[in-house]
């Protein structure tokens, strides 16, 4: 890797470094020899990761802790009123949003691999990476969450290759610098901050048409909004599908006895290889395929590579076994949109036909409880009885009414299967009165709903 920044830079703080991808960044620059420190108020495991490389951490954000250092990196989350980048500012320190960086360490690979998509970035970037992972490729990798088969959310090898997700909130992934990037689909979300679909979709053809030297953009033609938008894009385009013709293909898809799914990857009618997933839901069929067409791109020795998607189990909070309680099977899962919802719920009612399906969501963020809440009502079609927490506010603050009370009275004129819960802390008694051998309970949402699993 070139050098990184300025040659006046060497301290350098993140502000919201626990965060999954700026944990990320400060192990690269604590690698590459920077002396890193960072502000959170949330605890985790990334946090307690980076304090044992030795970095400064610190638990609030004080306008001293900016003092002495050279740059300043912050996230999207962090507003203008934040005491440290209102500290930073006005001792003349450089700031730099987290894109911006991104986009400067992205710009100093050969390849750089950017994953989009409304939904799936995530287990697509793990598939990605654990392939390239199997190379000679050393590449450096960074994934939305702790993957297993890596050990870590962070890979950092010393080869020519990135891969990362690339996340169209506040267009941050307009600042990348890739050669080759991935649509996984493009679907209504984030309208906290995008007006309508119509915003969204030209803000991915902005991304589309970003790519380094026009280079290549893999696309889902099965997604009818990616195809809304096909003739403004400006890139190579390479695509894919489950169902069309494309240039790269799940063919002879079946299920096994436990509903995980087996098919050929097909290139140009060439088969690649014959996989058997050990991820459910056709979703990831897609994903899988998507996967594999970035790594064409960047190497054609794909020997082994089915066995390493074989023995894939998954990222971290996505359909993730978290063990048995009074003989119900416990599963944490991140889905978190009306769309995510509704194709976990398929791929678990696939996988246990007879069982009795129980979940816990926990709605993210009072906007898209609003502007998505009809699509809610009919998320949970596949679900036998729902819990409704209390909404998990994130960055919000609730100017608009809404609550998880709302969702529920709405989906009980439907289906009668909804129970507001209100405070996650009374969940406990309720799942101790209702599950047993013959469930299967589900802990849903982008929150803090995985703290469930702790009081039980």
């Amino acid at each position: 890797m070139k050098q990184l920044l300025d040659d006046h830079i060497k301290k350098v703080h993140l502000i919201g470094i626990g965060g999954i991808s700026m944990s990320a960044l400060a192990k690269i620059l604590h690698k590459n020899n920077y002396q890193v420190s960072g502000s959170d108020f949330q605890d985790g495991h990334e946090l307690r990761e980076l304090q044992a490389l030795g970095l400064e951490i610190y638990s609030s954000h004080e306008a001293s802790q900016v003092q002495g250092r050279d740059l300043i990196i912050y996230t999207s989350a962090i507003k203008d009123d934040n005491p440290e980048l209102v500290e930073a500012r006005r001792l003349g320190i450089e700031t730099m949003s987290r894109g911006h960086f991104l986009g400067l360490l992205t710009s100093q690979f050969h390849d750089s691999i950017a994953v989009s998509g409304t939904h799936g970035k995530t287990t697509t970037t793990s598939l990605i990476s654990v392939m390239l992972k199997h190379t000679s490729i050393d590449p450096v990798l960074l994934v939305g969450a702790h993957v297993p088969e890596l050990g870590s959310n962070t890979v950092i090898g010393d080869g020519d290759v990135i891969v990362n997700e690339a996340c169209e909130y506040f267009s941050s992934f307009l600042d990348f610098d890739y050669t080759i990037g991935l649509i996984l689909n493009i679907d209504e979300d984030h309208l906290d901050y995008f007006k309508d679909l119509d915003h969204i979709k030209q803000t991915f053809v902005d991304f589309a048409n970003n790519a380094r030297n026009n280079g290549t953009m893999i696309v889902n033609i099965d997604d009818e909004n990616i195809n809304s938008v096909l003739d403004r894009i400006q890139s190579d385009i390479i695509t894919f599908s489950t169902v069309s013709e494309a240039d790269f293909m799940a063919k002879n898809i079946v299920y096994d006895q436990h509903g995980l799914p087996e098919f050929d990857i097909v290139h140009r009618e060439k088969v690649l290889m014959h996989v058997h997933l050990s991820i459910p839901g056709a979703y990831n069929i897609s994903n899988t395929i998507a996967a594999v067409a970035a790594i064409y791109q960047v190497t054609d020795q794909l020997d082994g590579l089915a066995e390493v998607l074989n023995n894939f189990h998954g990222a971290s909070r996505r359909l993730e076994s978290k063990g048995l309680f009074q003989g119900a099977k416990l599963i944490e899962d991140y889905a978190h949109h009306p769309n995510e919802i509704s194709n976990t719920l398929e791929a678990v009612r696939k996988m246990h036909p007879y069982s009795k399906i129980v979940v816990a969501f926990q709605p993210h963020t009072y906007t898209r409880t609003l502007k998505l809440f009809d699509r809610f009502v009919s998320a949970f079609k596949d679900c036998d009885h729902l819990y409704l927490v209390d909404i998990y506010a994130a960055r919000e603050k609730n100017i608009f009414g809404i609550t998880s009370k709302d969702l529920a009275e709405e989906i009980n004129h439907h289906s009668g299967n909804a129970e507001y819960v209100g405070d996650m802390k009374n969940l406990p008694a309720l799942l101790k009165d209702s599950l047993n051998e013959d469930c299967i309970f589900i802990a849903m949402g982008a929150g803090d709903i995985y703290k469930v699993f702790d009081m039980l």
